[in-house]
């Protein structure tokens, strides 16, 4: 089975560099699922990512500053998914399948589930 993603360069421009220092060990939620199961978790998630219209999930999206030193990652797969990098004091967590009304009920959610994981 091939599970390999393509990763696209547009343009002129040149692939981001910043994912490579990224650790691989972060996606051990789909070496311990069956192959089809993580398979289909990882089409549905870059499925919904490359949907060219996302007016309707603008509110799943989340972007919070951060003085964190390092990086803090943790995800479930096919619901969401929390990045922080360092590097531009900044942090994304996104709703994979939800969609909010406003940006506060998303905002208060991912406060919700950082405060559980990362305390």
């Amino acid at each position: 089975m091939n599970n390999r993603l393509k990763y696209i360069k547009y343009g002129n421009n040149s692939f981001c560099t910043d994912f490579g220092i990224l650790p691989v060990s972060w996606m051990n939620h789909f070496w311990e699922m069956n192959p089809f199961k993580a398979l289909s978790n990882i089409k549905f998630i870059q499925r919904s990512i490359s949907v060219k219209s996302k007016l309707s999930r603008l509110n799943s999206l989340v972007i919070f500053n951060t003085n964190e030193p390092h990086f803090e990652f943790f995800h479930q797969p096919s619901k969401y998914i929390f990045i922080s990098f360092p590097m531009y004091d900044k942090a994304i967590f996104y709703f994979f399948r939800k969609e909010f009304k406003n940006i506060e009920d998303s905002h208060r959610e991912a406060i919700e589930i950082m405060e559980k994981i990362l305390k």
